[in-house]
């Protein structure tokens, strides 16, 4: 067998960890300095866990915000096609012209200018295509009711300029 002399024998005990005597520190400030390096250190931990949550948090806030918005800016579109879908069905828009003196022309006025040399083609009617309605051809369409409403809206602009214009004597 293993004769207990082939291991040696330590009789000294674990070296400890010291500081060295050069630095002077006691023992006390040893464990406050380390005492306030965990403190430090907990502090720094929990920052870096607190700060993104209060950075989502912010996030999630203005989110809210901006999708009532949207909702808010979604009902007023909704409320402005409406109006647009009402401003032109034809009657209320013939009621309308009728009420600020529009209507059907009783006497043509023609006006004779001088002969410029260009003489006007007949217009040949262009024969239409067979197609499938769609929903261009609808005159119910958001895009077509919203059309339709500009250009005639720019177009009493441009008749009331000219008419304006013709009275003033420009």
């Amino acid at each position: 067998m293993l004769e207990r002399t082939a291991l040696p024998e330590t009789s000294r005990p674990a070296p400890r960890l010291r500081l060295p005597r050069q630095v002077g520190m006691s023992s006390q400030l040893v464990q406050f300095a380390l005492i306030v390096l965990g403190i430090a250190l907990v502090t720094f931990i929990m920052y870096l866990y607190v700060l993104p949550n209060s950075q989502i948090n912010a996030a999630h806030t203005k989110i809210a915000e901006l999708q009532a918005q949207k909702a808010e800016l979604q009902r007023q579109n909704s409320e402005v096609l409406k109006e647009i879908a009402l401003a032109s069905d034809l009657k209320s828009l013939e009621i309308r012209a009728r009420q600020i003196g529009m209507g059907p022309v009783e006497s043509a006025i023609y006006l004779s200018m001088p002969d410029t040399g260009i003489h006007p083609q007949p217009a040949v009617p262009a024969e239409r295509p067979a197609v499938e309605p769609t929903t261009q051809d609808n005159p119910l369409s958001n895009g077509n009711v919203e059309r339709q409403a500009r250009q005639l809206l720019n177009g009493a602009a441009d008749w009331a300029d000219g008419t304006l214009s013709r009275l003033m004597g420009n």
